[in-house]
């Protein structure tokens, strides 16, 4: 959506400290599990070859998108790299967010350049979201490849909402993934460059015709939508407290489940089955997708 349309969809008030903790969240996600589990994931590309046509597809759709080369290469490889610079930014919001919020954020005279700020934090927390369900289909989709019943272990490992889901906004990803892990240095510099105008009701049609697109939205992030990406809760009116406790419980059981995986994986990979390891797995898979399931009917409610 456009910034105007955006600032228009925030709670008509909500607190800094909302914010900050939520940054604050988001940065300790991208450090302790989106970011180790890629370069685990990373290291161990060299043995575990990419063979499922469902992984095969997400990186042809990457390419396409992403359109620019990494270091290492391949999907994983490029998302690692560029997890890494989306870090380096979020330090760089968050600094920008403790100077330029007040105590209590107000939608209405809202700044384009707040705004901006607050709509890239959201785009951030997809990233971390998504990053993390992308990689534990990844290990699924290749366990599943290497396992005697295909049909059967993809229907005890992923449930068919979550395919849905990654199949829909994966494009949505790369796009977003791509505009906020720029260098750190440019997305300063996009942020210097966006107008400081304040957006009121009365001057929202007439500063949406004048103002350069380009200008006003620093991350061309038109099309993040935050009934498919954003943060609820600067959106909607809703137990804070509870749902950033299950978010926490979630990112922990995620790096448990992602370890377990990719240690699964491995064995599969040396010939040999560990029904432990997969019987944890599955525990541990199932204990998120009831997390998740509270965090949704939290945001329904």
């Amino acid at each position: 959506m456009s910034i105007l349309n955006y600032i228009a969809s925030l709670l008509p008030t909500f607190k800094k400290d909302r914010v900050m903790e939520e940054a604050g969240i988001t940065l300790e996600e991208l450090e302790s599990v989106c970011i180790p589990a890629y370069a685990e994931a990373v290291k161990a590309s060299g043995v575990l070859k990419i063979k499922s046509k469902e992984v095969q597809e997400f990186t042809s759709i990457f390419m396409r998108i992403v359109n620019k080369p990494s270091k290492t290469g391949g999907l994983i490889g490029n998302i690692n790299e560029r997890l890494l610079i989306v870090r380096d930014n979020l330090k760089l919001i968050k600094d920008k967010m403790d100077s330029e919020l007040q105590d209590t954020i107000v939608s209405e005279g809202m700044s384009v350049v707040k705004a901006n700020i607050l709509q890239a934090l959201e785009g951030i927390y997809f990233i971390s979201k998504f990053s993390t369900k992308l990689l534990n289909a990844i290990y699924v989709y290749e366990t599943a490849e290497r396992s005697e019943n295909k049909e059967q272990f993809l229907k005890d490992n992923i449930i068919p909402i979550d395919i849905e889901y990654l199949k829909k906004r994966f494009p949505d990803f790369c796009f977003v993934l791509s505009s906020l892990s720029k260098p750190t240095k440019e997305i300063e510099k996009l942020l210097a460059n966006v107008p400081d105008i304040n957006i009121r009701s009365e001057n929202f049609a007439a500063v949406g015709a004048t103002l350069d697109r380009e200008k006003v939205d620093a991350f061309a992030l038109k099309d993040f939508v935050r009934g498919f990406a954003g943060n609820p809760i600067f959106h909607i009116g809703m137990m804070v407290a509870e749902w950033q406790a299950n978010r926490y419980k979630k990112a922990s059981d995620t790096k448990k489940v992602l370890e377990l995986r990719l240690l699964n994986l491995k064995e599969l990979n040396s010939g040999h089955n560990d029904a432990k390891i997969e019987r944890e797995i599955q525990y541990i898979q199932n204990r998120i997708d009831d997390i998740e399931y509270k965090m949704v009917k939290m945001e329904e409610e």
